[in-house]
């Protein structure tokens, strides 16, 4: 799958999959592992493995998927996680999103 296409099934902007592409877990393999390349306007892009992003998918959730989830509002969940010692994966910053692993919640 393209970048762009990743993006659009885990609901991300194209810079946090390249984030997550770059980004190692606690055993030095990527959050999201890429499977090859395609070369876009001249430039190679990391392509992913649909599996890959499954697997993501089962794992995590964007702080909005929690709110849809639970019929709160934003504010008020990030406030009701972080009183439980629930923070997210990375800096929203890096990322662009709130995400969370569901093991966590």
């Amino acid at each position: 799958m393209t970048v762009s296409k990743v993006g659009k099934k885990l609901r991300l902007p194209s810079r946090a999959v390249y984030f997550l592409i770059g980004e190692k877990d606690g055993a030095e393999e990527p959050f999201l592992r890429s499977c090859g390349q395609v070369r876009h306007m001249g430039v190679m892009r990391p392509l992913v493995d649909p599996d890959e992003v499954e697997n993501f998918s089962s794992k995590y959730r964007k702080l909005i998927e929690i709110v849809d989830y639970k019929s709160r509002n934003l504010p008020r969940v990030r406030e009701e996680l972080r009183s439980k010692g629930i923070f997210p994966v990375w800096d929203s910053g890096d990322v662009g999103a709130e995400i969370y692993r569901i093991s966590d919640l």
